[in-house]
């Protein structure tokens, strides 16, 4: 008998620890930020386009020969990478287009570093 009320008081005391632990009142947790300062910005030095040097040959019917003839005395190979007006035009669109490409990506990379370094 005396391990039964042992082992209803034991019960009793393990009911009553489980049921005060759920009421208790949690921590409140204060959270307080405060603003931080931009990273700098660090952009790595862009290497500056050179061309190289290019020769251009207009070919027409009435020089072909004495231009493959001036080739050959020079010892270059005789190739011909050729294009008609419309190809042309074409290539020098695209290359138009590169360098407005090339200009807006500048602009996009002034409005970081202003963005960036400005002191608010």
């Amino acid at each position: 008998m005396l391990t039964q009320n042992m082992s209803s008081v034991l019960i009793a005391l393990t009911a009553t620890l489980v049921l005060s632990s759920c009421t208790s009142v949690p921590q409140i947790i204060d959270i307080k930020s405060k603003p931080t300062q931009k990273p700098k910005l660090e952009l790595p030095s862009v290497d500056r386009f050179v061309t190289r040097p290019t020769d251009w040959v207009v070919i027409t019917p009435e020089n072909a020969e004495s231009v493959f003839e001036k080739m050959s005395q020079d010892g270059k190979t005789l190739v011909v990478f050729a294009m008609d007006e419309k190809s042309y035009q074409a290539l020098s669109l695209n290359v138009t287009d590169l360098l407005k490409l090339v200009k807006q990506q500048q602009a996009v990379i002034a409005a970081y570093d202003t963005y960036y370094e400005t002191e608010e």
